[in-house]
């Protein structure tokens, strides 16, 4: 992935994380986080990065549909 590509997704993990409540000051780094998170992921259970991805974001899109803190840093 080169450069652009990465800053490109993480703008958009950003962008959708946003859509699912994160505060827009905290979504850059909620992203780095989460994008750092699929990688561990992926290479601990043998899955690919777009498949921990898309665990990680649904947990948290079900996380706040909840109405819980889970995710939540500080909370």
């Amino acid at each position: 992935m080169t450069g652009s590509d990465a800053e490109a997704e993480l703008a958009a993990v950003a962008r959708l994380l946003e859509s699912l409540g994160c505060p827009a000051d905290r979504s850059l780094e909620m992203s780095r986080h989460v994008l750092r998170r699929a990688e561990q992921l992926a290479r601990a259970k043998g899955r690919s990065r777009e498949e921990a991805l898309a665990h990680l974001l649904r947990l948290f899109a079900r996380a706040r549909s909840d109405g819980s803190d889970a995710g939540r840093p500080g909370v």
